[in-house]
């Protein structure tokens, strides 16, 4: 099976919540619970921390996720997503096992 993965980063948990749920790609469960629909895995990593040579931690800004899907983003929802989809890390932190 092909899988379509996605790197997304928005200003804020919210905001890439409201997009996700604009998009139809997830659904509330109630409780401030949210699911993901079927074909898509959604990894939420929140605020990316990177370790430097010498034990100083820096803070990528934005929150982060990672979407797999079992297709392509249609285009409604490559529009719903546009300005928080990103280009592929050439070392991303974390990956699809």
């Amino acid at each position: 099976m092909t899988f379509h993965d996605y790197y997304l980063r928005a200003p804020n948990a919210d905001e890439l919540r409201k997009a996700l749920l604009a998009a139809q790609l997830i659904e509330p469960l109630g409780g401030g619970e949210y699911v993901s629909c079927d074909g898509m895995q959604l990894d939420m990593i929140g605020e990316l921390a990177l370790f430097k040579d010498r034990g100083d931690v820096a803070t990528l800004p934005g929150w982060h996720a990672n979407l797999r899907m079992s297709r392509s983003l249609s285009d409604d929802e490559r529009a719903r997503l546009a300005e928080f989809v990103i280009d592929p890390p050439k070392a991303p932190l974390r990956v699809w096992a």
